[in-house]
C-alpha cells in the first residue's frame, strides 16, 4: 500500500441534508422486525420477498447507517480529538490497552492506556492512564524549570560537528557550536556513543552568553563552566592522577611551577611559626 493511495476524503456524511423522513438514527437494537439495527443488520424480515409476507429494507435505515458511518470518516479525516466518553467506554467494556485519547484540559496533551478494558476517566484521575504531552521545543529536548526558571531550552542555534565545544548562545540556554576543542584536552562533547543518550536533558543552573557549557551528570545535563577560554587539562578521572612533569610542562609551568603545599606542625627548616603553610617549589 502506498501514502499516496490516500482515498477520497469525505467533505460532509453522507445523506447530512436529508430529512427526517428519509433518515432516523440506527440503534443498537430495536423490537421492530422491519427495522435495521446495529445488533442485527438488516432484520430477516427484510430480505423476504414482499409476496412471502416480508418487507423492503428502510430508506431511512439506509441513510441513517451510511451518515453515522461517513460522519466518524469525516472526524478522522480531519485528525479531529477524541475524548473520554464514559457511555460508549461502558458499551465496549473499556478501553483497550494501547488506546490513546486527548486531555480535555490541555490542548497538545494525551492519555495512553496501559490496560485492557479499561473504564477509568483519566481526565478525573482514572488509573491506569500515562499522560502523554507533545512539546515544540526545536533540537534542545527537555529542561526542567526548576533548575534556572526558565521554561525550556530554547534550541540549538547553527549547525553543530561532533566533538566541538558547546558554548550558551544567550541567556536564555540556547547553545551554539563553540569550535575545536584545544590540544590540551577535551571539554564537554557528547553524542550517542559517549553514553547512549541523543538529547541534553536539561540546563542546571543560570547561563551566561559566551561562556562553555560543561556536562554536568552522566544524563546529559549541561551547566555554565564560568569561563570563556578553553585550556582544561584531561586525565582519565582527575589531576591527581596526572604526572607531575607531564602536567607542568602541559599546563606551560616549567620545572620552576610550585608542586607542593604542605600545612606542617613545625617548620621544615627550623624557622618560621607552626601551623604556616610551606611552599615547595
Amino acid at each position: 500500500m502506498l501514502s499516496s493511495s490516500i482515498p477520497s476524503r469525505f467533505a460532509e456524511p453522507f445523506a447530512v441534508n436529508a430529512t427526517g423522513t428519509y433518515i432516523r438514527t440506527i440503534p443498537t437494537t430495536t423490537s421492530d422486525p422491519n427495522a435495521a439495527s446495529l445488533s442485527l443488520g438488516f432484520p430477516p424480515n427484510t430480505a423476504v420477498a414482499i409476496a412471502g409476507g416480508g418487507t423492503p429494507p428502510d430508506i431511512r435505515d439506509f441513510n441513517g447507517i451510511l451518515n453515522q458511518s461517513t460522519a466518524w470518516c469525516q472526524w478522522l479525516a480531519a485528525a479531529a480529538p477524541i475524548f473520554y466518553d464514559a457511555t460508549f467506554s461502558t458499551a465496549i467494556g473499556g478501553y483497550p490497552k494501547g488506546a490513546m485519547l486527548n486531555n480535555a484540559s490541555t490542548n497538545g496533551s494525551y492519555w495512553l492506556n496501559t490496560v485492557e478494558n479499561n473504564t477509568t476517566n483519566p481526565d478525573s484521575g482514572g488509573a491506569n492512564w500515562t499522560g502523554i504531552t507533545l512539546l515544540g521545543l526545536g533540537t534542545a529536548a527537555y529542561k526542567n524549570t526548576s533548575d534556572n526558571t526558565k521554561a525550556t531550552v530554547a534550541a540549538v542555534s547553527g549547525s553543530t560537528t561532533a566533538g566541538h565545544l558547546a558554548v550558551f548562545a544567550d541567556s536564555n540556554g540556547t547553545v551554539s557550536d563553540g569550535g575545536a576543542v584545544g590540544v590540551l584536552g577535551t571539554a564537554a562533547t557528547k553524542t550517542a556513543t559517549n553514553n547512549g543518550l541523543t538529547y541534553v536533558a536539561s540546563v542546571s543552573g543560570g547561563t551566561t552568553t559566551n561562556h562553555f557549557a560543561f556536562f554536568n551528570d552522566g544524563l546529559g545535563t549541561v551547566a555554565d563552566s564560568g569561563f570563556t577560554s578553553a585550556s582544561f587539562f584531561q586525565t582519565s578521572n582527575n589531576l591527581s592522577e596526572g604526572n607531575a612533569t607531564t602536567m607542568r610542562t602541559n599546563l606551560g609551568l616549567k620545572n620552576g611551577a610550585i608542586t607542593t603545599i604542605t600545612v606542617s606542625s613545625s617548620p621544615p627548616s627550623g624557622s618560621g611559626t607552626a601551623g604556616d603553610i610551606w611552599i615547595q617549589i
